[in-house]
């Protein structure tokens, strides 16, 4: 993936200007408090405790607060100093420790719902990738920081819109890239553990809504967006498989969606390698003729791509794929052989079968291996006779030479 970088810059700095209003002292104790995880750091817990504790006290949030009841009021500022603190590692760490962190996902939507529509298109077109991971929105004029969560997907308060969540994802707006790109590529460098499984949930779910149902060619027509939700599907797939919580995610459907697009942005080899990874979770689940399917289907995308590099004088690339297609049929024959197993263990997520593009035509190993041989033998017929024109050319290079040196005699 592309090394990207966020132009978004959001280190926030201690001002040390007096202020008389307790509006711009909140801002201030907020500013304080937050450079205290720069760099990594963590703050001592009772630090965070005290954070959490005092903020019922700031005006930090007076214009969303207005109008609210008391308990609504206590109920919205404990949430906004648990958001801010789960919006850096660190603090989730804090958060879990305590037994608290369960609660960011609900507080962060009720806050955000609690906004008005020009202010969350304001913070949405801001959002950025946070620590491990997550997206994180700010308000703009004080520093508090959200973090998204799965309640933010749902259909209750502060829930996005369709059209939130497809600017969130896919709109580069002020960043140069989208989100979706710029996290793609902050994942290669994130460990297998991070994000963790609740980002890991929300990315999933977050790209679920923006596809909407429907094709991924309408997902986007640009092919590193393309490229980004590929390589996002396949690595937050690979991080379910190791971590053996697949039956959490819709893998299928995901894994459907990921070969997709790598075929859309030409990448034939990962669709190839997508559905093979496809086909070994439908055989896991001892789905016998679903499984083959697919490997057939990934046989097929193996074997055209390989005539097609062939044809294109990509040699090395071509005896690769050529490989690849062997193998996949190989085990196309081997998950024929299957018989009924064991009950597959139950997905607790909503995995609905997402129909199969053909991507390219049915070619049998019988006739790959005929196209693939029949290639071959005209290749060094080619160069047979480029090797005889050369070498006709070298003869009548040197005869033309000695006829000059005779006439200069």
């Amino acid at each position: 993936m592309p090394n990207i970088s966020e132009t978004h810059f959001h280190n926030l700095t201690i001002s040390t200007a007096p202020h008389e209003s307790l509006r711009d002292s909140a801002i201030d104790q907020l500013k304080d408090f937050t450079c205290r995880f720069n760099d990594g750091n963590r703050p001592a817990d009772q630090v965070i405790e005290d954070f959490i504790r005092n903020f019922d006290s700031t005006e930090l949030l007076g214009s969303v607060l207005r109008g609210l009841s008391e308990e609504k009021k206590e109920s919205v500022l404990r949430a906004a100093a648990r958001c801010h603190v789960a919006s850096f590692g660190p603090g989730r760490d804090f958060l879990a420790k305590r037994n608290q962190f369960h609660l960011v996902d609900q507080d962060s939507a009720t806050l955000f719902g609690a906004l008005t529509a020009e202010l969350r298109e304001v913070m949405i077109a801001d959002a950025y990738i946070g620590d491990r991971g997550q997206i994180v929105v700010r308000f703009p004029d004080g520093g508090l920081c959200i973090p998204l969560g799965r309640a933010w997907l749902g259909t209750g308060e502060g829930a996005l819109t369709t059209d939130e969540i497809q600017k969130l994802l896919t709109d580069p707006e002020a960043r140069l890239h989208c989100l979706l790109d710029i996290f793609s590529a902050k994942l290669v460098h994130l460990d297998a553990q991070t994000p963790d499984s609740e980002t890991c949930h929300f990315w999933s779910d977050l790209i679920d809504r923006c596809i909407d149902g429907k094709p991924i060619a309408e997902f986007s027509k640009k092919k590193a967006v393309l490229e980004a939700l590929a390589f996002t599907l396949r690595n937050l797939t690979d991080r379910a498989f190791s971590r053996g919580g697949e039956e959490e995610f819709p893998m299928v459907r995901m894994l459907t969606h990921c070969a997709e697009a790598y075929f859309l942005a030409g990448d034939l080899g990962a669709c190839g390698a997508t559905l093979c990874k496809l086909a070994a979770s439908r055989a896991l689940k001892f789905e016998r003729d679903a499984a083959v399917g697919v490997a057939t289907l990934a046989a097929s995308v193996f074997a055209r791509n390989a005539l097609k590099r062939w044809s294109d004088g990509h040699y090395a690339d071509a005896v690769v794929c050529h490989g690849m297609a062997l193998r996949t049929y190989a085990e196309e024959h081997a998950l024929r052989g299957l018989r009924g197993g064991p009950q597959a263990r139950i997905s607790r997520a909503v995995d609905e079968i997402v129909p199969l593009p053909k991507f390219v035509d049915h070619i049998s190993r019988t006739e790959f291996e005929a196209a693939w041989a029949d290639q071959q033998a005209k290749t060094e017929e080619m160069l047979s006779e480029i090797e005889s024109n050369l070498r006709t050319l070298a003869v009548m290079g040197r005869l033309a030479k000695l006829k000059a040196q005779k006439s200069n005699r």
